[in-house]
């Protein structure tokens, strides 16, 4: 058996692990995911994008050679074509079934798919902290997947009467998908800001929850795979997330906080709360985005026309600009100057939760404020929040 939801593993028979190298692992993981026979060429430019179809092909034929006898029948190859071998199950495969089931209005689960058993196998992560491009595209996929299959079986435990188990559904969902407003309402949270998120609620992936250790291996050393190839040129050094990976998380935090924060608010009040947000960059300097020295040509367009002050052509120039700004960290190191502005007493609790929650959402409203009160100010259009007036540079 292959499992890849929680973590790779390779079991023989029904409790017996079997080690596996590093590189070998991969090679397994990606025919589990496949479910089918693929071709070694398919398989070494998956697994080796970066190296030359030579070295590709050296990497597989080293990974295969570094596969114990036990682990070796569990595949199934031939001179063209790499497989599972026949017998070999996945959970990953009946873990998607099982949600599949859940999701079809026309089908009835049996009882005994509808409890905890359900519950843990929706609730894993694929391959957490593996950051192959081939991975985090699949468990995106199963993200998003078992998140409406939780909530599916939440709906169904609830018709059901089991109402623990219910919750326990919809606290998996909520861990998946923090900003989801049906979750939210089987935990209890029933009112119309979760209604009101959710309709908002940003596709955020959840950042591994611990980054990988420190590889032990230099840069110029050779590669544990067995490629005989140096670390920098096969498998690298993997040091764990990225910086927009740990601000998305932090994100994630803020607004599960603020959702809980601002449950009682109805829809106008909390429109109400992002309103007041929206005019902070107008009177507090951190609230603005600090512009790069080296303007890109659309920030350059978007500073020509806030200086022309021809609106029509500002708000055509905007949407360019606010691409090339708008990240997790941006929208993170808001979230920070508002919390700031709260703790200095500048700011009201409830505010700060709503830009925590928004700035979560795919909405960027007090990013564009913000990002046009910088703008702004350092053309000379308006004063600084101090009430400085900047020499305009064009």
């Amino acid at each position: 058996m292959v499992t890849v939801l929680g973590g790779f593993g390779l079991f023989w028979g029904a409790s017996v692990r079997i080690d596996v190298p590093r590189a070998s692992q991969r090679l397994l993981a990606l025919l589990a995911l496949h479910g089918g026979v693929i071709s070694r060429a398919a398989v070494a430019g998956t697994l080796w994008p970066d190296a030359s179809e030579s070295h590709a092909y050296s990497n597989l034929r080293s990974a295969l050679s570094r596969l114990g006898r036990t682990a070796r029948n569990a595949l199934a190859a031939s001179k063209l074509d790499l497989g599972l071998a026949e017998g070999v199950t996945v959970d990953f495969c009946h873990a998607r079934a099982l949600a599949r089931r859940l999701l079809d209005p026309a089908m009835t689960p049996d009882r005994s798919e509808l409890g905890t058993a359900a519950v843990a196998a929706l609730s894993a992560d694929l391959l957490p902290a593996w950051y192959d491009d081939w991975v985090l595209v699949e468990a995106e996929g199963w993200r998003q997947l078992r998140l409406h299959a939780l909530e599916a079986l939440a709906a169904r435990l609830t018709a059901a009467g089991r109402w623990g188990e219910a919750a326990g559904a919809a606290g998996a969902a909520v861990r998946a998908e923090p900003l989801s407003a049906p979750s939210w309402n089987y935990m209890g949270v029933s009112s119309a800001w979760s209604v009101w998120l959710g309709r908002r609620r940003r596709g955020i992936r959840q950042a591994p929850q611990e980054a990988e250790r420190m590889a032990g291996r230099g840069r110029n050393e050779r590669c544990p795979c067995g490629s005989g190839r140096k670390v920098k040129h096969c498998c690298g050094v993997r040091r764990g997330p990225s910086e927009a990976q740990l601000a998305k998380a932090w994100l994630h935090q803020q607004a599960r906080s603020a959702a809980l924060a601002l449950a009682e608010r109805s829809d106008a009040q909390v429109v109400a709360l992002l309103e007041e947000a929206a005019r902070l960059p107008r009177q507090d300097v951190s609230m603005q985005l600090p512009l790069p020295r080296l303007l890109s040509p659309a920030l350059e367009r978007l500073r020509a026309t806030v200086a022309e002050g021809d609106p029509h052509e500002v708000d055509a120039a905007v949407p360019a600009a606010l691409a090339e700004v708008d990240t997790p960290t941006v929208r993170a190191e808001l979230v920070r100057a508002v919390l700031g502005l709260r703790d200095a007493g500048r700011v009201s609790a409830e505010v700060a939760a709503a830009v925590a929650a928004e700035q979560a959402s795919r909405s960027t409203t007090l990013l564009e404020a913000s990002l046009l009160a910088a703008v702004r100010v350092s053309v000379g259009a308006a004063t600084t929040p101090a009430g400085l007036l900047v020499v305009s540079r064009l």
